[in-house]
């Protein structure tokens, strides 16, 4: 939800000025600093131009929330959708052989098998679509 707001800092500060010590906030966002978008870049399926307008590092977040939140939990999500959605942008474009195998192996593999894959990234804290869990300090 984050990445579709114009200043995600003020708002959470907005936020932390309505929630008294030991409120909730929570949030789910994307994370640039994921495998996919190492490997997908400008086909990244979250990318999603023009309604995602920020994209955070998950140290961003941390720094975002830290003034005024304590993180309690970090959730990650296996979502296969980000890397067969980003195979299928790409195979649209003339890229070279590497990625075009990567690409083929994925779509091949199909969301159902490549949930396999998406799970176990989010078992190492590597997947684009992260849950943040923060109380008021």
């Amino acid at each position: 939800v984050m990445e579709h707001l114009t200043n995600p800092f003020l708002v959470t500060k907005m936020f932390a000025s309505k929630l008294r010590k030991g409120g909730q906030f929570l949030f789910s966002t994307i994370s640039i600093g994921s495998p996919d978008f190492r490997l997908f870049g400008e086909y990244w399926y979250a990318l999603d131009l023009p309604r995602h307008k920020v994209f955070f590092r998950k140290k961003d977040i941390e720094k975002m929330l830290n003034e005024q939140f304590r993180i309690r939990g970090m959730y990650y999500h296996a979502a296969p959708r980000d890397f067969i959605g980003s195979a299928r942008y790409r195979t649209k474009s003339r890229s070279g052989f590497p990625t075009r195998f990567v690409d083929s192996l994925l779509l091949a593999l199909g969301e159902k098998n490549a949930w396999y894959l998406t799970f176990a990234l989010a078992m190492m804290h590597k997947t684009t679509r992260i849950s943040f869990h923060a109380v008021r300090k």
